[in-house]
């Protein structure tokens, strides 16, 4: 998130820089938290008016990105513990989401987990007919 938390302090920092400084620009770019996979990274990018600029400023714009590494970490409820805590509790309606099938990251939007776990914990009662 920009609005608070590790992000939004690296995004500060990289904003205070430009003022600061010389620089003509300065960007963090993040990566989506729930990807599981070993080589992505999130960036510090510097746009300087001269080289020794962006030698002073982008190293400790960088270490405190890596600083702050473990705020980006993303908790997730396994499912089954989160059907659980919706039945348990009071307040509705109560919404499960399949954060890994958004596609607003590129999924495609078919993911049947949540309802696959759903109906292992209550499976649908049979239709009976009277004919």
């Amino acid at each position: 998130m920009t609005t608070h938390g590790g992000y939004a302090e690296v995004m500060a920092q990289a904003e205070d820089l430009v003022r600061q400084t010389d620089l003509v620009d300065a960007s963090v770019f993040s990566v989506q938290p729930w990807l599981d996979v070993l080589d992505v990274a999130a960036a510090c990018s510097w746009s300087p008016t001269a080289l020794p600029i962006w030698r002073r400023s982008s190293g400790p714009a960088a270490g405190e990105f890596w600083s702050r590494r473990h705020t980006f970490e993303v908790q997730l409820t396994p499912t089954h513990e989160a059907i659980r805590r919706a039945l348990a509790s009071e307040a509705h309606p109560f919404i499960l989401a399949d954060s890994a099938d958004a596609p607003s990251s590129g999924a495609p939007g078919d993911s049947t987990a949540v309802l696959e776990a759903l109906l292992a914990v209550s499976p649908p009662e049979t239709a009976t007919s009277t004919s």
